[in-house]
């Protein structure tokens, strides 16, 4: 029986859904696994907090591997689809700043999705604004 290798753990730790947020008090950013009690990481950068938060889980599940023991599965992989319903006065407002900005309503939704949760720390903005719909 061959035993699960550390890059193995590595990749199932990063599975877990990371809530990333700036402590603004050591300047450093802390990432907590949703799905994993105990599991936190922190760094300098977000992906640092991240990051070190899998090492955590990877070695967490290796230990657990090795003792027999059951550990949380995470809780599910997101598709990043997501089916909201609107009232009709917010879609036309919308569809209007998507138009008025070139993209389509999607990327703009997306794009202040991101805003909005990079003003509350949960979220890194996006490195760059969506690009314009293309003329067809």
């Amino acid at each position: 029986m061959n035993e699960p290798t550390v890059s193995a753990y590595l990749e199932q730790a990063r599975r877990y859904t990371a809530v990333v947020v700036p402590d603004e008090e050591d300047g450093l950013f802390v990432a907590r696994a949703a799905d994993f009690p105990g599991a936190v990481g922190a760094g300098t950068t977000r992906d640092e907090a991240v990051e070190e938060m899998a090492n955590g889980i990877a070695a967490m599940l290796e230990h657990a591997a090795k003792l027999g023991l059951a550990v949380p599965p995470p809780m599910r992989d997101y598709t990043g689809a997501v089916s909201v319903r609107l009232p009709k006065s917010l879609h036309v407002a919308l569809a209007q700043r998507a138009e008025a900005e070139g993209l389509s309503v999607n990327a703009t939704v997306t794009y202040l999705l991101t805003q909005a949760l990079e003003l509350q720390g949960t979220v890194r903005a996006p490195r760059r604004r969506p690009r314009a719909k293309q003329a067809v």
